[in-house]
This record gives structure tokens, sequence and C-alpha cells, in this order.
């Protein structure tokens, strides 16, 4: 069950015991309709992962039996019969990691930042798609842990982890710590307002308010917290599409819809058929091509050897199967290879990620090395890339 996934990382335990659940805890509520007020209880689930809300309602019957059925569910989402391959490359990661930053600099470089607080976490790496070789090219000065990257208009990288924020300069390949954010956003999502834009929104995480959306300035190097988010998000992915962002949320074992948060009024809401698997492990890896994104792992034990392809402009998804990745009916990402899409090539790139064996003997999870790509043109060969 999750709740043994969960017992391998101290930090999960911590956040539990701040919310004042025991380990194995988790949110259930009943909720007076006439005066709208909720009432937590727990059930003996493992924590935070299945938080629930009266304004997301979508089931009404105790979360354990949906836990106990939802692998049945999920026979229900739309599956494409068309599969994909993954090609692993033959050089590997130096160390096995599944929490870095990924960026694709839009011509030959996807650089890699930071890692999981286990591993060498503050490296910055570079991979090469014409060479297909990986390079170190500089350090973080502190912590790197669980974090992400944006570009702001004059070319530097920006990594935010933790509660703090360093700028890189890829032609000089120095770092510094440039802001220090209000609070820890480990295992949070980012995406910027626009392409040219210089401000970033974050939100979710395990350690800080994960219901607040915060905004920072790439320019002015300031943080504002934003406005106050309808539910929390602990490790959600996402991605933007114009002025919409389309989040995908591993809090809400009720919420199999994706979320979507309007950039111009700041309102979120549900989106599509609500067929979306359940996504109850750590973060996965979400990546724009077009109109469509493609969801890599942290699925709850539905059929995992795949991706999810959603579709922004009817919020339709389906399964896709991808064939080499190595998981089966008893193997999940439970955490996602850092991916990133290359345009020209019209691939994603894949980095390490973390696999979870449900019949080995401790420890079940296995941090990966491998670097592989999934070639999208025998499913779409004259795709649109654009970009906003």
């Amino acid at each position: 069950m999750n709740s043994l996934r969960r017992n391998q990382c101290p930090h999960r335990r911590a956040k539990c015991q701040e919310k004042g659940l025991s380990f194995h805890d988790s949110y259930n509520s009943t909720t007076d309709e006439t005066t709208t007020t909720t009432t937590l209880k727990t059930v003996p689930l493992s924590c935070a992962n299945f938080k629930y809300y009266p304004t997301f309602k979508m089931f009404d019957g105790p979360i354990l039996i949906f836990r106990l059925f939802a692998p049945l569910l999920l026979f229900c989402q739309p599956f494409n019969s068309q599969e994909l391959t993954a090609v692993r490359l033959d050089v590997k990661l130096p160390f096995p990691d599944n929490c870095q930053a990924p960026f694709y600099d839009g011509e030959d470089k996807i650089y890699l930042v930071g890692g999981c607080a286990n591993n060498p976490n503050n490296k910055i790496l570079v991979f090469s798609l014409s060479t297909e070789t990986l390079t170190v090219v500089g350090s973080l000065p502190g912590r790197g842990s669980e974090g992400t990257v944006q570009k702001d208009g004059y070319g530097n990288i920006f990594f935010f982890g933790g509660s703090q924020v360093y700028k890189f300069d890829p032609k000089l390949n120095s770092t510094f710590l440039a802001a220090t954010l209000p609070y820890d956003i480990s295992s949070h999502t980012s995406f910027k307002l626009n392409d040219t834009s210089n401000t970033v929104y974050i939100m979710g995480g395990w350690f800080g308010p994960d219901d607040e959306l915060l905004s920072f300035d790439m320019e002015t190097l300031n943080s504002s917290q934003v406005t106050k988010l309808p539910l929390h998000l602990t490790s959600p992915t996402s991605v933007r599409v114009g002025n919409k962002a389309f989040i995908f949320d591993d809090a809400n074992i009720e919420n199999r819809h994706a979320l979507e948060l309007d950039l111009d009024t700041l309102r979120m809401r549900q989106v599509g058929s609500g067929t979306l698997p359940i996504f109850d492990w750590w973060s996965s890896s979400s990546v724009r091509v077009g109109n469509y994104l493609y969801i890599i792992g942290g699925f709850y034990r539905s059929r995992t050897d795949g991706v999810i392809q959603f579709n922004s402009e009817t919020y339709e998804n389906v399964f896709i199967p991808v064939g080499n990745l190595k998981l089966d009916n008893t193997t999940d990402f439970a955490w996602a290879p850092s991916s990133v899409f290359v345009p020209g090539k019209n691939r994603i790139y894949c980095f390490g990620g973390e696999t979870y064996n449900w019949t080995a003997p401790d420890p079940h999870y296995t941090p990966q090395t491998d670097i592989f790509f999934i070639d999208l043109t025998p499913l779409q060969p004259d795709l649109d890339h654009t970009t906003d």
C-alpha cells in the first residue's frame, strides 16, 4: 500500500505530524450543508494524500472503499491502442536521482538542476542532444532538493527549491543565491505567466502553505503571496497553455479531474470527464506538445507502462502505452523521471525517476539512472508545436 512508500521519507512523516495526524492517518470529512462547515476525522490510510474538500466533492462513500476499488475503476480510463516506444541511451546519470529540475534551452542543451535530499543534490548537469553526453557544469551554493526551474528574459535560469531561489548564468556557468522565499516550497510546481514574462507562479509543496499561490518576479527578485487556492496541493505537476494553467494533483483521491487555473481571474475549477488515474504517488512529470499535455508517472496502481495524453481544448484524456519503459502491473514510476519536450525532434526526453515494486522485498523503491526518449512521431507526425 502507499503508506509503505510514505514511510520511507522522514520529511513526509514530519509533515503529517504538523497536521496533527499520526503517520498512517488521512483526512476524511463530513459536511453540514446548512452551515458549510467541515468536520475532519481520520481513517487508517496514509497521511495527507486523501484530503477531502466539500467544494470538490466527488465521492460520498468511505475513502477506504474507494481506495480498495480504485484499481477496478481505472479500467474505465480511455485507452489508445497506438503504442509508442522508449528508446534508452547508453549514457546514464552519474548517480540515481528522481528530483532533478529539467530545462531545455531551445537548441542543443537540456539542463538538470538539483536533485533529492539523499543524493548529491546541488549539481547542475547538461545533456547534449547532438552528442548524447552528460557534463557537470556547475553547482548550487546550497540545498537544491525537489525544485523547479524557469528562464528569465535574459537567458538566466532560476532554480526554486526549499525556501531558496538560485540564479544560474549558463554563459558563465556561475550561480548565486538570488532571493529567499517566505516558506519552504519543496515538492511544488511552477510556471511562468507567459513565455516572455519574468513572473513565476508557484503552488503546492510539503512544508509551507500548500493552498497558496505565490508569485516571484525574476527581475526585481521579489515574491508575494497572491491568493488562497480552493484546495491543498502537495506534489502537483502543471503546464501552462496560453492564459490557463492545468494542474494534476496528488493530494485528493476523490479528484480525478484536471484542475484549470485562469491566470486572468485566478479562479480554479475542475475540468474534464473525471477519468484520470489517481495521482497518488509523488510528483508526476508533465510536458506540453501543442494543445496536448503528456503526463508521466505518479499514477496509482493502474496500468502504468505508458503516458496520459490530455487535450487542453476538449479536456479529454487517453492512456497511451509505451513499450520498453520496464514497468508492469507490479512496478510503477512512483516518482516520475524529469521530462522535457524537444520540438525539433518531436521527442520527450526523460531522466532518472524512481520505480516502486509492489511485490519485491524492502526496499520497494529504486531510484533510476537511465536516460531515454519517447518519440511522438508515430502518434502525431504533423504536430503543431505552438507554445503560447
